[in-house]
């Protein structure tokens, strides 16, 4: 259990404080942000159950250059990242966004 302490400052002497405070913990932050992310890349079945798709599939988005891959050794591998990317691309709007797009268009 953490130990509670109640004090009456100035905000005047507490700003300070608590600048000092946040630096350290957004500093630390970005320390542990900054590490190497490992890369992580799939085979053609990997990436079929990822995307939840039948292998042929795959296979299509290969053959139409859809999604990035990378061939080594005869093998075929796909960056993770880039096929959260590609998926987040195939996002279709709401009438909503689409609404607001059209008036934005209007606009110009």
């Amino acid at each position: 259990m953490t130990e509670q302490v109640l004090f009456s400052l100035p905000l005047e002497r507490l700003e300070p404080i608590f600048k000092s405070w946040v630096r350290d913990v957004l500093s630390q932050d970005k320390h542990e942000k900054t590490e190497p992310i490992e890369e992580v890349f799939l085979t053609v079945d990997e990436t079929a159950e990822f995307l939840k798709v039948k292998r042929a599939r795959v296979y299509g988005y290969i053959y139409n250059r859809a999604i990035t891959n990378f061939k080594r050794r005869g093998k075929i591998y796909f960056k993770k990242s880039d096929l959260v990317k590609w998926r987040a691309e195939g996002r279709r709007m709401t009438r909503d966004e689409i609404a607001l797009a059209a008036a934005e268009s209007l606009k110009q």
